[in-house]
């Protein structure tokens, strides 16, 4: 148990940086040149290309000095299906203020989307077909920034506590892997327990639970930067995918974890 959420929370960092882009480039522009100016959002612009997943990847794959210059500042709209959706990673060691979501393309690897809603995965998770709308040339490659999910099919998130999903495992864990097992899930409960690892600073949560099974989430560095304080006590929601071990001695982990937060109203 505690060998897969080192796993993941370590590895997380890898997985969002699959798209081919990695992280932000340095600014290098003196603090004396002036702003550019300002572009229109991402929202109300239209699309100057629109692809999908693998025709996008191609025509960077074909020339990539070419796509830079023909596609640097364009607004790109991508349809394709998410295979993963998470904070925004601003280094290893922070989040950034929005989201990502990475679309599936099986030759080359996911095209990274960062959008301006910090919290994506209230709109998509890892199976849902989108259509995105984003700017590329201000990240690297094919990346695309300040992005907005312009259309999303049903999301295949579950939805339970954590209580609930303790308790299927108890009953019957053959049953329970079936229904939550390798599933992205919202899943909510009380933090029973919050120990943080003092070597890489990542964190594991422990659910209060009923069942006697163990419902455990790994949060890696960029999730607690973006989540803040977490005490136990305190009610909590997170989106995660779901594991549940087959042997009857472990409990349940949530991988790949971020902290859900209300909208403001």
């Amino acid at each position: 148990m505690t060998t897969i959420l080192r796993l993941a929370t370590l590895t997380s960092g890898l997985v969002a940086l699959a798209g081919c882009g990695g992280t932000r480039p340095a600014d290098a522009t003196p603090a004396t040149t002036p702003a550019p100016p300002a572009t229109p959002p991402v929202t109300d612009a239209k699309p100057d290309f629109a692809f999908d997943t693998a025709a996008w990847r191609e025509e960077w794959r074909k020339d990539r000095d070419a796509a830079k210059k023909k596609y640097a500042g364009k607004v790109i709209e991508l349809t394709g299906e998410v295979v993963f959706v998470h904070v925004e990673w601003d280094g290893l060691m922070k989040s950034g203020r929005g989201g990502m979501v990475n679309l599936k393309d099986e030759k080359i690897g996911p095209v990274t989307c960062i959008t301006t809603d910090p919290q994506p995965w209230l709109t998509a998770a890892a199976g849902s077909k989108v259509r995105i709308r984003g700017r590329s040339g201000i990240r690297d490659g094919e990346e695309l920034a300040d992005c907005v999910i312009v259309e999303a099919g049903p999301s295949p998130a579950l939805t339970a506590t954590a209580d609930e999903i303790a308790k299927a495992v108890a009953d019957d864990r053959d049953a329970a892997a079936k229904k939550y097992d390798k599933k992205p899930a919202h899943v909510t409960g009380v933090v029973g327990e919050v120990v943080k690892d003092k070597k890489d600073g990542t964190a594991t949560l422990v659910f209060k639970t009923t069942a006697g099974v163990k419902v455990e989430a790994g949060l890696g560095l960029p999730t607690l930067h973006r989540a803040g304080a977490i005490e136990v006590g305190q009610p909590i929601k997170v989106f995660a995918d779901v594991w549940i071990p087959a042997d009857p001695k472990d409990g349940v982990t949530l991988i790949w974890c971020v902290v859900t937060r209300e909208p403001k109203k």
